[in-house]
Protein backbone atom coordinates (compact mmCIF):
# COMPACT_ATOMS: atom_id res chain seq x y z
CA UNK A 1 0.00 0.00 0.00
CA UNK A 2 2.77 2.16 1.09
CA UNK A 3 5.83 2.61 -1.36
CA UNK A 4 9.43 4.22 -0.84
CA UNK A 5 8.66 7.58 -0.98
CA UNK A 6 5.95 7.38 1.50
CA UNK A 7 8.10 5.76 3.82
CA UNK A 8 10.58 8.60 3.49
CA UNK A 9 7.92 11.09 3.49
CA UNK A 10 6.82 9.45 7.01
CA UNK A 11 10.66 9.79 8.50
CA UNK A 12 11.12 13.24 7.62
CA UNK A 13 7.65 14.41 8.78
CA UNK A 14 8.36 12.64 12.19
CA UNK A 15 11.51 14.11 12.52
CA UNK A 16 9.61 17.77 11.40
CA UNK A 17 7.26 16.75 14.43
CA UNK A 18 10.02 16.64 16.91
CA UNK A 19 11.62 19.49 15.96
CA UNK A 20 8.85 21.73 17.34
CA UNK A 21 9.26 21.19 20.88
CA UNK A 22 13.15 22.15 20.35
CA UNK A 23 11.88 25.30 17.93
CA UNK A 24 9.80 26.35 20.77
CA UNK A 25 11.50 25.43 23.33
CA UNK A 26 12.99 28.85 24.52
CA UNK A 27 9.29 30.47 24.89
CA UNK A 28 8.50 28.30 28.07
CA UNK A 29 10.25 30.72 30.65
CA UNK A 30 8.42 29.48 33.34
CA UNK A 31 6.05 26.87 34.39
CA UNK A 32 3.37 28.49 33.57
CA UNK A 33 4.15 28.61 29.67
CA UNK A 34 4.95 24.99 30.19
CA UNK A 35 1.67 23.61 31.77
CA UNK A 36 -0.68 26.08 30.35
CA UNK A 37 0.87 28.02 27.21
CA UNK A 38 1.09 31.62 29.83
CA UNK A 39 -2.42 32.30 29.64
CA UNK A 40 -1.87 33.93 26.48
CA UNK A 41 -2.22 31.95 23.84
CA UNK A 42 -4.92 33.56 20.90
CA UNK A 43 -7.74 31.75 19.41
CA UNK A 44 -6.87 30.51 16.14
CA UNK A 45 -4.29 28.22 18.50
CA UNK A 46 -6.14 26.56 20.71
CA UNK A 47 -9.48 26.66 18.75
CA UNK A 48 -7.20 24.11 16.19
CA UNK A 49 -5.74 22.40 19.34
CA UNK A 50 -9.26 22.08 20.39
CA UNK A 51 -10.60 20.69 16.85
CA UNK A 52 -7.20 17.88 17.31
CA UNK A 53 -9.27 16.03 19.39
CA UNK A 54 -12.19 15.70 17.50
CA UNK A 55 -10.38 15.25 14.08
CA UNK A 56 -7.75 12.78 15.32
CA UNK A 57 -6.60 9.15 14.41
CA UNK A 58 -9.32 7.64 16.67
CA UNK A 59 -11.67 9.47 14.20
CA UNK A 60 -10.01 7.50 10.86
CA UNK A 61 -10.12 4.67 12.68
CA UNK A 62 -12.18 3.81 15.60
CA UNK A 63 -15.35 6.45 14.09
CA UNK A 64 -14.14 4.90 10.77
CA UNK A 65 -15.78 1.65 11.64
CA UNK A 66 -19.20 2.90 12.55
CA UNK A 67 -18.79 4.87 9.58
CA UNK A 68 -18.21 1.71 7.60
CA UNK A 69 -21.11 -0.10 8.85
CA UNK A 70 -23.82 3.12 9.53
CA UNK A 71 -22.64 5.56 7.02
CA UNK A 72 -24.18 8.99 8.10
CA UNK A 73 -24.85 7.48 11.80
CA UNK A 74 -21.07 9.64 12.54
CA UNK A 75 -22.08 12.73 10.99
CA UNK A 76 -25.48 12.71 13.12
CA UNK A 77 -23.60 11.86 15.81
CA UNK A 78 -20.58 14.51 15.42
CA UNK A 79 -23.44 17.63 15.09
CA UNK A 80 -24.95 16.41 18.29
CA UNK A 81 -22.11 18.00 19.93
CA UNK A 82 -22.35 20.96 18.19
CA UNK A 83 -24.74 22.05 21.68
CA UNK A 84 -22.10 21.52 23.52
CA UNK A 85 -20.15 24.46 22.31
CA UNK A 86 -22.46 26.89 21.97
CA UNK A 87 -23.24 26.33 26.20
CA UNK A 88 -19.16 26.95 26.33
CA UNK A 89 -19.69 29.51 24.32
CA UNK A 90 -21.89 31.28 25.72
CA UNK A 91 -21.51 30.49 29.49
CA UNK A 92 -18.49 28.58 30.22
CA UNK A 93 -15.85 29.44 28.06
CA UNK A 94 -14.80 32.92 29.54
CA UNK A 95 -15.27 31.94 32.79
CA UNK A 96 -13.05 29.15 32.40
CA UNK A 97 -10.46 31.61 31.75
CA UNK A 98 -10.91 34.35 34.44
CA UNK A 99 -10.54 31.15 37.14
CA UNK A 100 -6.42 33.02 36.94
CA UNK A 101 -5.19 28.72 37.59
CA UNK A 102 -2.47 26.89 36.17
CA UNK A 103 -3.55 23.36 36.42
CA UNK A 104 -7.39 22.47 36.64
CA UNK A 105 -6.18 20.93 40.24
CA UNK A 106 -5.63 24.67 41.48
CA UNK A 107 -9.85 25.22 40.29
CA UNK A 108 -10.73 22.15 42.17
CA UNK A 109 -8.47 23.38 45.21
CA UNK A 110 -10.31 26.71 44.99
CA UNK A 111 -13.62 25.21 44.71
CA UNK A 112 -13.26 22.19 47.18
CA UNK A 113 -10.25 22.53 49.32
CA UNK A 114 -6.85 20.99 49.42
CA UNK A 115 -8.11 17.66 50.54
CA UNK A 116 -9.83 17.19 47.36
CA UNK A 117 -7.04 18.35 45.35
CA UNK A 118 -4.69 15.95 46.06
CA UNK A 119 -7.94 12.89 45.95
CA UNK A 120 -8.40 14.23 42.80
CA UNK A 121 -4.72 14.30 41.59
CA UNK A 122 -4.12 11.04 42.66
CA UNK A 123 -7.48 9.65 40.81
CA UNK A 124 -7.19 12.22 37.58
CA UNK A 125 -3.48 11.18 37.04
CA UNK A 126 -3.83 6.95 36.59
CA UNK A 127 -7.57 8.39 34.76
CA UNK A 128 -5.37 10.50 32.49
CA UNK A 129 -2.82 7.70 31.52
CA UNK A 130 -5.41 5.01 30.83
CA UNK A 131 -6.70 7.74 28.77
CA UNK A 132 -3.41 8.93 26.80
CA UNK A 133 -2.45 5.12 26.27
CA UNK A 134 -6.10 4.31 24.71
CA UNK A 135 -5.05 7.16 22.08
CA UNK A 136 -1.48 6.12 21.83
CA UNK A 137 -2.81 2.47 21.01
CA UNK A 138 -5.44 3.60 18.50
CA UNK A 139 -2.60 5.89 16.67
CA UNK A 140 -0.24 3.08 16.57
CA UNK A 141 -2.76 0.25 15.26
CA UNK A 142 -3.45 2.55 12.57
CA UNK A 143 0.10 3.01 11.55
CA UNK A 144 1.23 -0.14 12.17
CA UNK A 145 -1.86 -1.04 9.39
CA UNK A 146 -0.33 1.77 7.24
CA UNK A 147 3.73 1.44 7.57
CA UNK A 148 3.83 -2.23 8.43
CA UNK A 149 6.11 -1.82 11.16
CA UNK A 150 5.13 -4.04 14.01
CA UNK A 151 2.65 -2.64 16.69
CA UNK A 152 4.63 -2.58 19.67
CA UNK A 153 7.11 -0.55 17.82
CA UNK A 154 4.62 1.43 16.50
CA UNK A 155 4.13 2.46 20.02
CA UNK A 156 7.65 2.79 21.31
CA UNK A 157 8.39 5.48 18.28
CA UNK A 158 5.16 7.50 18.49
CA UNK A 159 5.56 7.28 22.61
CA UNK A 160 9.16 8.94 21.59
CA UNK A 161 8.11 11.71 19.21
CA UNK A 162 5.07 12.66 21.42
CA UNK A 163 7.61 12.66 24.30
CA UNK A 164 9.81 15.35 22.44
CA UNK A 165 7.29 17.16 21.74
CA UNK A 166 6.00 17.29 25.00
CA UNK A 167 9.19 18.21 26.40
CA UNK A 168 10.20 21.51 24.27
CA UNK A 169 7.74 23.97 25.80
CA UNK A 170 5.05 21.80 27.05
CA UNK A 171 1.89 22.78 26.39
CA UNK A 172 3.07 25.78 24.48
CA UNK A 173 4.58 23.55 22.38
CA UNK A 174 1.61 20.83 21.56
CA UNK A 175 -0.64 23.66 20.70
CA UNK A 176 1.57 24.75 18.53
CA UNK A 177 2.43 21.39 17.35
CA UNK A 178 -2.11 20.90 16.84
CA UNK A 179 -2.09 24.12 14.35
CA UNK A 180 0.26 22.78 11.84
CA UNK A 181 -0.98 19.33 12.06
CA UNK A 182 -4.98 20.58 11.52
CA UNK A 183 -4.07 22.37 8.67
CA UNK A 184 -2.16 19.63 6.86
CA UNK A 185 -4.79 16.93 7.85
CA UNK A 186 -7.72 19.49 6.53
CA UNK A 187 -6.19 20.55 3.55
CA UNK A 188 -5.01 16.60 3.04
CA UNK A 189 -8.42 15.42 3.98
CA UNK A 190 -10.29 17.73 1.92
CA UNK A 191 -7.95 16.46 -0.73
CA UNK A 192 -8.89 12.78 -0.29
CA UNK A 193 -12.86 13.87 -0.52
CA UNK A 194 -12.58 15.53 -3.60
CA UNK A 195 -10.86 13.35 -5.10
CA UNK A 196 -12.87 10.44 -3.43
CA UNK A 197 -16.15 12.12 -4.90
CA UNK A 198 -14.81 12.48 -8.61
CA UNK A 199 -13.69 8.53 -8.76
CA UNK A 200 -15.30 7.44 -11.91
CA UNK A 201 -16.71 4.34 -9.93
CA UNK A 202 -18.50 7.53 -7.51
CA UNK A 203 -19.77 9.45 -10.39
CA UNK A 204 -19.89 12.56 -8.39
CA UNK A 205 -22.15 13.80 -5.57
CA UNK A 206 -25.35 13.08 -7.65
CA UNK A 207 -23.59 8.95 -8.19
CA UNK A 208 -22.97 9.07 -4.29
CA UNK A 209 -26.22 9.64 -3.58
CA UNK A 210 -27.36 6.80 -5.66
CA UNK A 211 -24.89 3.77 -4.45
CA UNK A 212 -25.50 4.53 -0.58
CA UNK A 213 -27.01 2.04 0.72
CA UNK A 214 -30.14 1.18 2.45
CA UNK A 215 -28.44 1.45 6.45
CA UNK A 216 -26.58 4.10 5.81
CA UNK A 217 -29.72 6.55 6.11
CA UNK A 218 -31.81 3.69 8.24
CA UNK A 219 -29.88 2.63 10.51
CA UNK A 220 -32.23 0.47 11.67
CA UNK A 221 -31.53 -1.60 9.23
CA UNK A 222 -28.32 -2.38 10.87
CA UNK A 223 -29.13 -1.86 14.81
CA UNK A 224 -32.20 -1.69 16.56
CA UNK A 225 -33.92 1.64 16.85
CA UNK A 226 -34.00 1.35 20.34
CA UNK A 227 -30.40 1.29 20.80
CA UNK A 228 -29.03 3.79 18.26
CA UNK A 229 -31.52 6.22 19.11
CA UNK A 230 -30.66 6.38 22.85
CA UNK A 231 -27.27 5.97 21.77
CA UNK A 232 -27.55 9.69 20.35
CA UNK A 233 -28.62 10.81 22.70
CA UNK A 234 -26.56 9.69 25.24
CA UNK A 235 -23.53 10.67 23.66
CA UNK A 236 -24.73 14.15 23.25
CA UNK A 237 -25.24 14.69 26.52
CA UNK A 238 -21.56 13.03 27.53
CA UNK A 239 -20.25 15.26 24.63
CA UNK A 240 -21.83 18.30 26.40
CA UNK A 241 -20.27 17.29 30.12
CA UNK A 242 -17.20 16.05 28.42
CA UNK A 243 -16.63 19.54 26.82
CA UNK A 244 -17.72 21.66 29.77
CA UNK A 245 -15.30 19.41 32.09
CA UNK A 246 -12.86 21.78 33.48
CA UNK A 247 -10.48 18.35 34.02
CA UNK A 248 -10.94 17.35 30.12
CA UNK A 249 -11.91 19.46 27.04
CA UNK A 250 -12.88 22.65 29.48
CA UNK A 251 -8.31 22.45 30.24
CA UNK A 252 -7.81 24.26 26.85
CA UNK A 253 -9.70 27.53 27.74
CA UNK A 254 -7.14 27.77 30.37
CA UNK A 255 -4.26 28.67 27.94
CA UNK A 256 -6.32 31.49 26.02
CA UNK A 257 -5.38 35.22 27.06
CA UNK A 258 -8.56 36.29 27.58
CA UNK A 259 -12.56 35.95 27.91
CA UNK A 260 -13.03 37.60 24.53
CA UNK A 261 -10.62 34.82 23.44
CA UNK A 262 -11.65 31.91 24.75
CA UNK A 263 -15.08 32.31 23.61
CA UNK A 264 -13.78 32.66 19.69
CA UNK A 265 -11.71 29.76 20.18
CA UNK A 266 -15.16 28.08 21.57
CA UNK A 267 -17.28 29.83 18.37
CA UNK A 268 -14.22 28.13 15.77
CA UNK A 269 -14.69 24.37 17.78
CA UNK A 270 -18.61 24.72 17.03
CA UNK A 271 -18.28 25.49 13.49
CA UNK A 272 -15.54 23.11 13.49
CA UNK A 273 -17.99 20.07 14.00
CA UNK A 274 -20.44 21.25 11.35
CA UNK A 275 -17.93 20.85 8.79
CA UNK A 276 -15.00 17.87 10.72
CA UNK A 277 -17.13 14.84 9.76
CA UNK A 278 -18.39 15.51 6.13
CA UNK A 279 -14.77 16.01 5.20
CA UNK A 280 -13.70 12.95 7.93
CA UNK A 281 -16.80 10.71 6.66
CA UNK A 282 -17.88 10.67 3.09
CA UNK A 283 -14.45 9.06 2.32
CA UNK A 284 -15.00 6.23 4.19
CA UNK A 285 -18.71 5.62 3.10
CA UNK A 286 -16.96 5.62 -0.40
CA UNK A 287 -14.51 3.14 0.96
CA UNK A 288 -17.37 0.77 1.28
CA UNK A 289 -18.65 0.96 -1.99
CA UNK A 290 -14.99 0.35 -3.61
CA UNK A 291 -14.23 -2.10 -1.03
CA UNK A 292 -16.43 -4.25 0.21
CA UNK A 293 -14.31 -6.56 1.74
CA UNK A 294 -11.34 -5.06 3.74
CA UNK A 295 -10.03 -8.05 4.83
CA UNK A 296 -8.31 -8.54 1.61
CA UNK A 297 -6.34 -5.02 1.73
CA UNK A 298 -5.62 -5.41 5.64
CA UNK A 299 -5.29 -9.76 6.04
CA UNK A 300 -3.14 -9.07 8.89
CA UNK A 301 -5.56 -6.62 10.65
CA UNK A 302 -8.13 -7.72 13.79
CA UNK A 303 -10.80 -5.67 12.41
CA UNK A 304 -9.96 -4.30 9.06
CA UNK A 305 -12.29 -1.82 9.06
CA UNK A 306 -10.18 -0.06 11.30
CA UNK A 307 -8.26 1.02 8.31
CA UNK A 308 -11.16 2.14 6.07
CA UNK A 309 -9.69 5.51 5.64
CA UNK A 310 -6.20 4.26 4.97
CA UNK A 311 -7.45 2.34 1.97
CA UNK A 312 -9.60 5.44 0.40
CA UNK A 313 -6.67 8.00 0.99
CA UNK A 314 -4.22 5.55 -0.76
CA UNK A 315 -6.71 4.70 -3.43
CA UNK A 316 -7.17 8.16 -4.11
CA UNK A 317 -3.46 10.18 -3.39
CA UNK A 318 -0.39 10.27 -4.94
CA UNK A 319 2.36 8.25 -3.79
CA UNK A 320 3.92 10.24 -1.12
CA UNK A 321 1.01 12.11 -0.06
CA UNK A 322 -0.26 9.01 1.69
CA UNK A 323 2.61 8.94 4.19
CA UNK A 324 2.04 12.90 4.66
CA UNK A 325 -2.01 11.83 5.67
CA UNK A 326 -0.64 9.14 7.82
CA UNK A 327 1.58 11.08 10.24
CA UNK A 328 -0.07 14.15 10.23
CA UNK A 329 -3.13 12.56 12.14
CA UNK A 330 -0.46 10.62 14.10
CA UNK A 331 0.55 14.64 14.76
CA UNK A 332 -2.73 15.57 15.40
CA UNK A 333 -3.49 12.91 18.41
CA UNK A 334 -0.86 14.70 19.75
CA UNK A 335 -2.98 17.34 21.89
CA UNK A 336 -4.98 14.08 23.13
CA UNK A 337 -2.08 11.96 24.17
CA UNK A 338 -0.59 15.30 25.85
CA UNK A 339 -3.22 14.77 28.84
CA UNK A 340 -1.24 11.94 30.24
CA UNK A 341 2.08 13.55 29.71
CA UNK A 342 2.00 17.68 30.36
CA UNK A 343 -1.31 17.96 32.13
CA UNK A 344 -0.28 15.07 34.51
CA UNK A 345 3.06 16.17 35.16
CA UNK A 346 1.68 19.58 35.67
CA UNK A 347 -0.12 18.31 38.81
CA UNK A 348 2.87 16.56 39.71
CA UNK A 349 4.96 19.69 39.80
CA UNK A 350 2.30 22.64 40.82
CA UNK A 351 0.14 20.67 42.94
CA UNK A 352 2.71 18.13 44.63
CA UNK A 353 5.92 18.84 44.34
CA UNK A 354 5.94 22.36 45.10
CA UNK A 355 3.54 21.95 47.96
CA UNK A 356 4.84 19.01 49.59
CA UNK A 357 8.19 18.36 48.53
CA UNK A 358 9.74 21.39 47.78
CA UNK A 359 7.75 24.48 48.70
CA UNK A 360 11.01 26.63 47.84
CA UNK A 361 11.01 25.59 44.42
CA UNK A 362 11.98 28.83 41.75
CA UNK A 363 10.60 28.81 38.02
CA UNK A 364 13.38 27.09 37.18
CA UNK A 365 13.31 24.53 39.10
CA UNK A 366 9.77 23.73 38.63
CA UNK A 367 10.58 24.09 34.22
CA UNK A 368 12.95 21.65 34.83
CA UNK A 369 10.65 18.68 37.48
CA UNK A 370 7.96 19.56 34.68
CA UNK A 371 10.50 18.08 32.29
CA UNK A 372 11.50 14.78 34.82
CA UNK A 373 8.21 14.57 35.40
CA UNK A 374 7.26 14.23 31.28
CA UNK A 375 9.91 11.63 30.72
CA UNK A 376 8.91 9.45 33.48
CA UNK A 377 5.08 9.64 32.46
CA UNK A 378 6.08 8.94 29.00
CA UNK A 379 7.76 5.63 30.22
CA UNK A 380 4.62 4.35 32.08
CA UNK A 381 2.13 6.06 29.14
CA UNK A 382 4.49 3.57 26.54
CA UNK A 383 4.27 0.48 29.20
CA UNK A 384 0.90 0.92 29.51
CA UNK A 385 -0.42 1.28 26.40
CA UNK A 386 1.58 -1.88 24.96
CA UNK A 387 -0.34 -3.78 27.25
CA UNK A 388 -3.61 -2.61 26.28
CA UNK A 389 -3.05 -3.17 22.87
CA UNK A 390 -1.59 -7.04 23.24
CA UNK A 391 -4.76 -7.61 25.40
CA UNK A 392 -7.74 -6.08 23.30
CA UNK A 393 -10.27 -8.17 22.35
CA UNK A 394 -13.09 -6.04 21.40
CA UNK A 395 -13.31 -3.17 18.37
CA UNK A 396 -11.62 0.43 18.57
CA UNK A 397 -14.88 1.79 18.83
CA UNK A 398 -16.16 -0.24 21.62
CA UNK A 399 -13.04 -0.62 23.65
CA UNK A 400 -12.77 3.54 23.83
CA UNK A 401 -16.54 3.80 24.53
CA UNK A 402 -15.83 1.39 27.04
CA UNK A 403 -12.51 3.26 28.43
CA UNK A 404 -14.93 6.27 28.41
CA UNK A 405 -18.01 5.71 30.17
CA UNK A 406 -15.49 3.92 32.96
CA UNK A 407 -12.87 6.77 33.21
CA UNK A 408 -15.16 9.89 32.59
CA UNK A 409 -18.26 10.25 34.13
CA UNK A 410 -17.03 9.24 37.88
CA UNK A 411 -14.82 12.55 37.39
CA UNK A 412 -16.79 15.11 35.29
CA UNK A 413 -19.69 15.45 37.50
CA UNK A 414 -18.23 17.35 40.14
CA UNK A 415 -15.51 19.02 37.61
CA UNK A 416 -18.92 20.68 35.92
CA UNK A 417 -20.94 20.92 38.12
CA UNK A 418 -19.17 22.53 40.84
CA UNK A 419 -18.05 25.61 38.46
CA UNK A 420 -21.75 26.66 37.72
CA UNK A 421 -23.66 25.63 41.04
CA UNK A 422 -21.78 26.63 44.32
CA UNK A 423 -24.40 25.24 47.43
CA UNK A 424 -22.50 21.98 48.33
CA UNK A 425 -19.95 21.65 50.98
CA UNK A 426 -16.23 21.00 50.52
CA UNK A 427 -16.52 17.00 50.99
CA UNK A 428 -18.72 16.73 47.45
CA UNK A 429 -15.91 16.58 45.38
CA UNK A 430 -14.30 13.44 46.51
CA UNK A 431 -17.13 12.05 47.43
CA UNK A 432 -19.30 12.08 44.26
CA UNK A 433 -15.98 10.55 42.47
CA UNK A 434 -16.13 7.50 44.70
CA UNK A 435 -19.79 7.35 44.33
CA UNK A 436 -19.09 7.38 40.38
CA UNK A 437 -16.34 5.05 40.33
CA UNK A 438 -18.55 2.45 42.50
CA UNK A 439 -21.54 2.68 40.20
CA UNK A 440 -19.43 2.43 37.15
CA UNK A 441 -17.90 -0.85 38.79
CA UNK A 442 -21.01 -2.13 40.56
CA UNK A 443 -22.60 -1.71 36.37
CA UNK A 444 -19.94 -3.37 35.03
CA UNK A 445 -19.36 -6.11 37.20
CA UNK A 446 -23.12 -7.08 38.37
CA UNK A 447 -25.30 -5.74 35.62
CA UNK A 448 -25.70 -8.46 32.29
CA UNK A 449 -25.37 -6.68 28.61
CA UNK A 450 -27.86 -9.36 27.94
CA UNK A 451 -30.21 -8.63 30.62
CA UNK A 452 -30.12 -4.91 29.75
CA UNK A 453 -31.29 -6.22 25.93
CA UNK A 454 -33.85 -7.90 27.13
CA UNK A 455 -35.30 -5.95 29.89
CA UNK A 456 -34.34 -2.39 29.07
CA UNK A 457 -34.70 -2.69 25.23
CA UNK A 458 -37.22 -4.71 24.90
CA UNK A 459 -35.17 -7.41 22.89
CA UNK A 460 -36.89 -10.34 24.71
CA UNK A 461 -35.23 -13.82 23.66
CA UNK A 462 -33.70 -12.34 20.27
CA UNK A 463 -29.62 -12.14 20.56
CA UNK A 464 -28.11 -8.95 20.06
CA UNK A 465 -25.46 -8.56 17.36
CA UNK A 466 -21.82 -7.44 18.87
CA UNK A 467 -22.76 -3.60 17.75
CA UNK A 468 -25.47 -3.46 19.63
CA UNK A 469 -23.56 -5.36 22.46
CA UNK A 470 -21.47 -2.76 22.38
CA UNK A 471 -23.43 0.15 22.95
CA UNK A 472 -25.69 -1.25 24.90
CA UNK A 473 -22.35 -1.63 27.18
CA UNK A 474 -21.53 1.71 26.82
CA UNK A 475 -24.79 3.12 27.52
CA UNK A 476 -26.10 0.98 30.46
CA UNK A 477 -22.51 2.00 32.62
CA UNK A 478 -22.66 5.46 31.10
CA UNK A 479 -26.51 5.73 32.26
CA UNK A 480 -26.34 4.46 35.87
CA UNK A 481 -22.94 6.28 36.45
CA UNK A 482 -24.00 10.06 35.47
CA UNK A 483 -26.93 9.07 37.12
CA UNK A 484 -25.79 8.19 40.87
CA UNK A 485 -23.05 10.76 40.30
CA UNK A 486 -25.27 13.74 39.71
CA UNK A 487 -28.49 12.51 42.49
CA UNK A 488 -25.13 12.25 44.86
CA UNK A 489 -23.83 15.92 43.96
CA UNK A 490 -27.15 17.40 44.57
CA UNK A 491 -27.84 15.71 47.40
CA UNK A 492 -24.78 16.89 49.52
CA UNK A 493 -26.47 20.45 48.61
CA UNK A 494 -28.42 19.70 51.92
CA UNK A 495 -25.23 20.01 53.64
CA UNK A 496 -24.61 22.88 52.27
CA UNK A 497 -25.62 25.20 55.78
CA UNK A 498 -22.66 23.31 57.74
CA UNK A 499 -20.27 25.15 55.43
CA UNK A 500 -17.64 26.90 57.07
CA UNK A 501 -17.16 30.91 56.52
CA UNK A 502 -14.36 30.50 55.60
CA UNK A 503 -14.96 27.83 52.57
CA UNK A 504 -17.80 30.05 51.50
CA UNK A 505 -15.43 32.87 51.28
CA UNK A 506 -13.41 30.99 49.33
CA UNK A 507 -15.84 29.33 46.74
CA UNK A 508 -17.56 33.12 46.68
CA UNK A 509 -13.94 34.92 45.65
CA UNK A 510 -13.66 31.99 42.75
CA UNK A 511 -17.59 32.60 41.93
CA UNK A 512 -16.43 36.79 41.67
CA UNK A 513 -13.17 35.66 39.83
CA UNK A 514 -14.92 33.70 37.38
CA UNK A 515 -17.11 36.86 36.37
CA UNK A 516 -14.55 39.17 36.29
CA UNK A 517 -13.02 40.28 32.40
CA UNK A 518 -9.23 39.93 32.75
CA UNK A 519 -6.97 43.38 32.61
CA UNK A 520 -3.96 42.62 31.24
CA UNK A 521 -2.46 45.82 32.12
CA UNK A 522 -3.67 45.60 36.07
CA UNK A 523 -2.42 41.47 35.72
CA UNK A 524 0.75 42.02 34.48
CA UNK A 525 0.38 39.68 31.41
CA UNK A 526 2.71 39.28 28.90
CA UNK A 527 2.02 40.19 25.40
CA UNK A 528 3.58 37.28 23.01
CA UNK A 529 0.78 37.33 20.20
CA UNK A 530 3.94 38.53 17.55
CA UNK A 531 5.47 35.30 19.01
CA UNK A 532 2.78 32.73 18.38
CA UNK A 533 2.22 34.63 14.39
CA UNK A 534 6.01 33.87 14.24
CA UNK A 535 6.57 30.81 15.20
CA UNK A 536 3.40 28.85 13.75
CA UNK A 537 4.26 31.25 10.52
CA UNK A 538 7.58 29.92 9.98
CA UNK A 539 6.55 26.25 10.97
CA UNK A 540 3.48 26.21 8.29
CA UNK A 541 5.71 28.08 5.32
CA UNK A 542 8.36 25.58 5.68
CA UNK A 543 6.38 22.97 5.86
CA UNK A 544 4.03 23.94 2.85
CA UNK A 545 7.58 24.69 0.77
CA UNK A 546 8.49 21.13 1.86
CA UNK A 547 4.99 19.86 0.42
CA UNK A 548 5.36 21.37 -2.84
CA UNK A 549 8.92 19.88 -3.33
CA UNK A 550 7.28 16.36 -3.61
CA UNK A 551 6.14 17.50 -6.56
CA UNK A 552 9.34 15.80 -7.96
CA UNK A 553 8.27 12.65 -6.36
CA UNK A 554 7.78 10.46 -9.76
CA UNK A 555 3.67 10.94 -10.68
CA UNK A 556 1.35 12.27 -13.47
CA UNK A 557 1.21 15.68 -13.81
CA UNK A 558 -2.26 15.58 -12.26
CA UNK A 559 -0.71 14.00 -9.02
CA UNK A 560 2.26 16.70 -8.88
CA UNK A 561 -0.24 19.45 -8.88
CA UNK A 562 -1.92 17.67 -5.81
CA UNK A 563 1.40 18.43 -3.69
CA UNK A 564 1.49 21.96 -5.14
CA UNK A 565 -1.84 22.85 -4.18
CA UNK A 566 -1.79 21.53 -0.58
CA UNK A 567 1.47 23.17 -0.32
CA UNK A 568 0.30 25.70 -1.44
CA UNK A 569 -2.43 26.53 0.54
CA UNK A 570 0.01 25.59 3.77
CA UNK A 571 2.05 28.07 2.23
CA UNK A 572 0.15 30.92 2.19
CA UNK A 573 -1.27 30.23 5.99
CA UNK A 574 2.54 30.90 6.81
CA UNK A 575 2.95 33.88 4.78
CA UNK A 576 -0.18 35.17 6.22
CA UNK A 577 0.31 35.10 9.97
CA UNK A 578 4.27 35.89 9.17
CA UNK A 579 2.62 38.87 7.71
CA UNK A 580 0.33 39.55 10.75
CA UNK A 581 3.54 39.42 12.93
CA UNK A 582 5.17 41.78 11.27
CA UNK A 583 2.71 44.43 11.58
CA UNK A 584 2.62 43.40 15.32
CA UNK A 585 6.00 43.36 15.64
CA UNK A 586 6.14 46.39 14.33
CA UNK A 587 2.87 48.34 16.18
CA UNK A 588 4.91 46.67 19.66
CA UNK A 589 8.13 48.46 18.36
CA UNK A 590 6.41 51.81 18.86
CA UNK A 591 4.47 51.31 21.63
CA UNK A 592 6.97 49.07 23.28
CA UNK A 593 4.18 47.08 25.23
CA UNK A 594 5.35 44.52 26.82
CA UNK A 595 3.58 43.67 30.47
CA UNK A 596 5.34 41.27 33.06
CA UNK A 597 4.38 38.17 33.66
CA UNK A 598 1.43 37.21 36.46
Amino acid sequence: MLGNWDYLVIGLYLLFTMSIGMVCRKVAKNSSDFFRGGGNMMWWMTGMSGLASGLSAWTFTAAATRVYDMGFFMIYLYWLWVPAYLIIFFYLAQRYRQMRIITVADGIKRRYGRFTEQFWIWVQIPANMMIGAMWLMTVSIFMSAAVGVPLNWCILILGIVVTCVSLGAGAWSVIASDFVQMTIIIVGATTVLIRAVTLPAVGGVDGFMEQIPEGFTNFSVVESPSIWIAFLLLSMIMRIMQASDLSQEGAKFLSVKDGREAKKSAAMLTLGYLLVPIIAFVPVMICSFIYPDLSEIFPNMENPTEGAYMAIAAHVLPTGMVGLIVCAMFAASISSMDTALNRNAGFCVKNFYKEFIRPEADEKEQLLMGRVFTVILAVALITLATTLANNRTIGLFEFSNLVFSLVIPPMVVPAVFGFVYKKTPVWTGWSTVIVGFSAAFFTKTFISTDAAGKYIFGFGDQPMNSLESGDVTFMVITAVTLVCSISWFFFTSLFYKRVTPEHKESIDALFKDMRTPIDHVAEHSENNDATQYHIVGMLNLILGCLLMVGCLIPNSFSERMVFIYCGGVVTSIGGILLSIYRKKSKADSLVHGTYSRS
